[in-house]
């Protein structure tokens, strides 16, 4: 009987290797609250780290992990009611966590002193490989927050530009529904993690007048990451992580976790 068993378990596998299951990826809809999750870091939410010391991994810890591994992660349509159509046990879903930020500013760097000065000067977000010379920095900050051309700007007088940056997380997760619980549990989270600029510039005006601006640099603002690297592989194989998610399922086996928040 044990035999058998283990042959029907086989079987199941192999199908699903050989795409006979079909894959249904989605953008889930979770029910932790996005509402009450920060997306994206900005200079009126946040807390900056400058010189410090400690690493980044003690800052950068999600605190929806357990949340996020606990709670049923579907579309809102597959909440439990007398018309629902259960998806069927074992059966596998890949689904997107909630993007989330630590709220964390890191700063880079910063230049100041006459503006003709330090034009030409750099600044730089090292392990993202993104280099600015502090007056492309100030121009364009001028540009959007205030709508000034580079000839608004006095060269003779004070200018100052610091660098920081952020990161955004996201997970790419394989779920196996158990019927018995009538939920989706995560079997395995790949974590993605997007870096985004931040700049705070002051600048003093053809007119005399200092002008100062800080600028987050983010989707909301019409920018994308400047740099963003995922923690394995398998977020860009759904097959393996189809695999993965049913051989940990069959095996009674916890979450193969993959990721540097949790």
């Amino acid at each position: 009987m044990k035999r058998t068993y283990r042959f029907i378990g086989v079987l199941i596998l192999i199908l699903y290797i050989v795409g006979i299951f079909k894959e249904q990826t989605i953008l889930g809809s979770p029910t932790i609250n996005k509402d009450e999750i920060l997306k994206y870091t900005t200079f009126d939410e946040s807390k900056i780290r400058e010189n410090d010391t400690v690493t980044k991994a003690v800052y950068e810890k999600n605190p929806y992990f357990n949340s996020i591994l606990n709670s049923r992660i579907v579309k809102n349509d597959s909440t439990v009611t007398p018309n629902y159509t259960d998806p069927g046990e074992g059966s596998i879903s890949i689904t997107y966590t909630p993007r989330w930020s630590s709220g964390i500013l890191y700063k880079d760097g910063e230049k100041d002193g006459i503006f003709s000065t330090i034009a030409e000067e750099l600044l730089s977000i090292g392990e993202a490989n993104y280099y600015v010379k502090v007056a492309s920095l100030i121009y364009e900050v001028a540009s959007i927050a205030f709508n000034l051309m580079p000839q608004d700007i006095a060269v003779t007088g004070y200018g100052k530009a610091a660098l920081y940056h952020s990161y955004s997380y996201y997970s790419k997760i394989a779920q196996v529904y158990y019927s018995s619980r009538k939920e989706w549990v995560t079997k395995v989270d790949v974590e993605r993690k997007e870096t985004y600029r931040h700049a705070l510039v002051s600048f003093t005006d053809k007119n005399g007048f200092t002008r100062t601006k800080s600028y987050d640099f983010i989707p909301a603002n019409g920018y994308g990451p400047i740099a963003s690297e995922v923690y394995s592989s398998y977020h860009w194989q759904d097959s393996i992580m189809y695999q993965e998610a049913y051989l940990r399922y069959l095996w009674s086996k916890p979450a193969l976790v993959l990721a540097w928040t949790h």
